[in-house]
Order: structure tokens, then sequence, then C-alpha cells
């Protein structure tokens, strides 16, 4: 019944991005609401696009927004350049709205300082985007440091931004160092044919060939993978949800 009220409310949302807002929590259940409330992890996406978040709420090892859970600063912008994450990371975020300006061609903001465009917020003014963005900040803060483990995963669609040894080995000290040495594990999702050698096996879990440019034809892979009507967004999402699944499950034991 509240899938109709839901449907019907929706037909009066004149944009469309509100209208996909609305119809979005015809997936609520109260069922949904007590399985998320057992886990005992948490999974934040340190970016590099939208990817981790779509994927991880999709499948249902990361709660929706509307079951409680909070966005962070990765969660809905693309980042060009991981090394600009790992600054931001390293430095709390205080230089994140340096270099801060807005596209009119293309309705969005961006900051080549951090190689970010944040396509999602083109209809705040700078004020509410900052407040936002504020907000998201002190989200991904209170979670890093929080008791439960934790999978930080980062998706790479540009085999040419693939991080190096080097770069992750930072990774893995930064956020040892924020989260206080607490149980943490990285999942790194990447378009590479090959998986991505790594000196840290116990601490960074690898999937690969996973290329969504298939589905992206328009710029609408995340509906793709949402509707799931061709062949390619399923085997996409499928592979995905099984690997993060297994990933999990395996580690399990040391949560």
């Amino acid at each position: 019944m509240y899938k109709v009220l839901f449907r019907f409310l929706s037909f009066f949302f004149i944009n469309k991005e509100k209208r996909h807002w609305i119809r979005s929590y015809e997936s609520f259940s109260i069922k949904k609401l007590l399985n998320y409330k057992k886990l005992n992890y948490k999974v934040i996406s340190l970016g590099t696009f939208c990817l981790p978040r779509v994927i991880s709420t999709s499948i249902g090892i990361k709660p929706h927004k509307w079951f409680g859970e909070l966005t962070c600063p990765f969660d809905l912008a693309f980042f060009n350049n991981f090394d600009q994450i790992l600054m931001l990371l390293n430095n709390n975020f205080e230089n994140f709205f340096d270099g801060l300006k807005y596209s009119n061609k293309n309705n969005y903001y961006y900051n080549d300082n951090l190689s970010a465009i944040f396509n999602h917020d083109g209809t705040l003014s700078l004020e509410e985007f900052k407040n936002r963005y504020k907000k998201r900040i002190k989200n991904f803060i209170k979670y890093i440091k929080s008791d439960s483990f934790i999978y930080f995963l980062i998706a790479f669609q540009n085999t040419q931004n693939i991080p190096s040894d080097t770069q992750l080995k930072i990774l893995i000290n930064t956020l040892h160092k924020i989260r206080n040495n607490k149980k943490f594990k990285v999942i790194i999702i990447t378009a590479e044919k090959e998986p991505i050698i790594t000196t840290y096996p116990q601490k960074i879990s690898v999937i690969y060939n996973i290329d969504i440019s298939p589905i992206n034809e328009n710029g609408n892979w995340v509906e793709e993978l949402q509707k799931l009507k061709r062949p390619e967004a399923k085997k996409i999402y499928k592979t995905l949800e099984l690997n993060l699944k297994n990933i999990i499950k395996e580690t399990s034991h040391n949560i």
C-alpha cells in the first residue's frame, strides 16, 4: 500500500531528481531496518566516484539514507586524483573548500585544487554547499572514530588513475592513524583486467575487471544498475554483489 502512496505523491514532484528521490523510498521495509540494525560493521566510501555508495546500498551491505545512514564527503563526488584524497585524509579536510568554483556551463561545483567535481550539488547556493559538506565531513569523522569494523570502499574507473603500491602504503598508514589502530579493511574496485599487486594483502582486497563503460553511454550507469534491465548491468551488479559479500564473510571472524 505504501508503494502506491509513494508513486502517487511523486507524481506531484515536477523535478525529476526529486521524483526519483521520493520513489526510492519504495524499498523501505521494517525487515530491512531490523537487518541493518544487526550489522556490526560500517561501509565508507573513499571515492573516487559514486559507485561505492551506489553498489553498497543496492546490495544491502550499507543502509540507505532513510534508514539513518549518514552521507560522507566522498559518497557523491568525483575525484580524479587519488593523491588529493590522501591529502584530505591526512589534513582532516582542512583545505576542502579552497579553490572551490561553480561552472555555469555544467551547473555544478568543482575544485581544481582537489581535481574534484560535485555534480550532484549544482542547485545549492555556495553557503548551502559548504554547509552540506561540512556536515558530511563531520559524519565521516564520526564514523571513522567509531569502534565498528570499517570497510573502506574505493572505485577506480579510469585505469590510468590506479594507485601505486606507495600510495596504498600511505593510505593504510593514514587509516591506521586516524582510526587509532582500530580494525578496518580496504576494498578496491577497478576496471583493470588483472588484480592490483599490493604488499598489504591482509588489509586490501581487490575486485578487478569491473568496467561500467558499456552501461554508461548516456551517463546513466546508476539507473542501469538500479533497474538491471540489460545483461551487462546484471553482470556487473552480480559480480560486485558476490565479491563484496564474500569479502565481508571471509573477514567476519576479525570483526
